[in-house]
């Protein structure tokens, strides 16, 4: 039996970059592991592949320094086949549409047939994640949301992630609902905070959230109005999921989580009726939940295939 120390690559692919990190099986990030690689979700199918493989290559040959590689592991937005591997988007990524990664990168990387490959909804991950090492344990009814260039939601009741039920949106996907003339990821999303900035400032210039909130911290009024104005629509069209679900802590991640403090009063005040709702919080790794989510899905399947031998 190897003495060697295992390791997990783990990927969460965002819709502008892709997220890395190398974990020991103790869920400790290996120092200066973490990687973030700038990519355009429009790429072609060679191009997103290329990108995958090259990077994981820089993570195997980091892993084999301190031990041995044992997985990898990738949090990828829906709608995905994630038992197969199987990208099913059409709204990004395109390139990959229909394309059985599984299979390209074990092929392309030369791994055995069988290896420990797994795929998990990003929003799911980033759930198990902060439900096992950060803001959101000891809670049996939790909701995850990940704010950035799209909206990412899960449920989980009891420990386990639930994706059919009455109480809850089809799949646990709010982002793809109708809403006015068009969807909620509009509003709850990187594009609804431009848009409640420009309709407040008249300012149509380009603009990126990260450039609104340093407004804010610097105390432009309409800035500050942005993300207020952002926290109560958030409050207003999440308000029916959560009670019917009957949540008792939701977390937040995501890029925009980072800007949380700026528009957590105007959604604690517009969720303040729900009486379940004990906690409301960012999350504890906006970075790295994913990262030990996945992780959690792989200690699991050793328990799971430990206790069927």
């Amino acid at each position: 039996m190897s003495s060697k120390i295992k390791y997990y690559v783990m990927i969460d692919v965002g819709g502008t970059s892709f997220k890395s990190a190398i974990l020991s099986t103790e869920g400790k990030v290996l120092k200066n592991s973490f990687s973030v690689k700038e990519i355009d979700e429009k790429s072609n199918f060679e191009e997103i592949i290329e990108n995958i493989i090259i990077l994981i290559r820089e993570k195997i040959a980091r892993i084999k320094e301190y031990g041995e590689l044992e997985g990898i592991g990738f949090g990828f937005p829906g709608p995905f086949d994630y038992k197969k591997g199987i990208s099913l988007m059409r709204h990004k990524y395109r390139g990959i549409y229909k394309i059985n990664l599984k299979k390209e990168i074990i092929h392309s990387l030369g791994l055995p047939q069988g290896f420990p490959l797994i795929f998990q909804e990003d929003s799911t991950a980033f759930l198990k994640g902060e439900t096992w090492m950060g803001n959101a344990t000891n809670f049996k009814r939790v909701i995850g949301i990940t704010l950035g260039e799209g909206l990412g939601t899960a449920f989980m009741a009891d420990g386990k992630i639930i994706k059919d039920s009455p109480i809850i949106p089809p799949n646990g996907e709010l982002w793809c609902l109708p809403y006015n003339e068009g969807i909620i990821e509009d509003k709850i999303s990187r594009r609804g905070i431009i848009q409640i900035y420009r309709k407040i400032s008249g300012d149509l210039k380009e603009i990126d959230v990260k450039d609104i909130d340093l407004r804010a911290r610097s105390g432009n009024i309409n800035a500050i109005q942005t993300f207020k104005e952002f926290g109560k629509n958030m409050g207003c069209l999440l308000k029916p999921y959560i009670k019917r679900f009957k949540g008792e802590c939701m977390v937040i991640g995501g890029q925009i989580a980072k800007g949380y403090d700026l528009f957590a009063e105007s959604l604690r005040e517009e969720l303040i009726d729900i009486h379940t709702l004990k906690k409301i919080t960012q999350a504890k790794y906006i970075e790295s939940s994913v990262f030990f989510g996945l992780l959690k899905c792989f200690l699991n399947q050793g328990i799971l295939k430990n206790d069927k031998e």
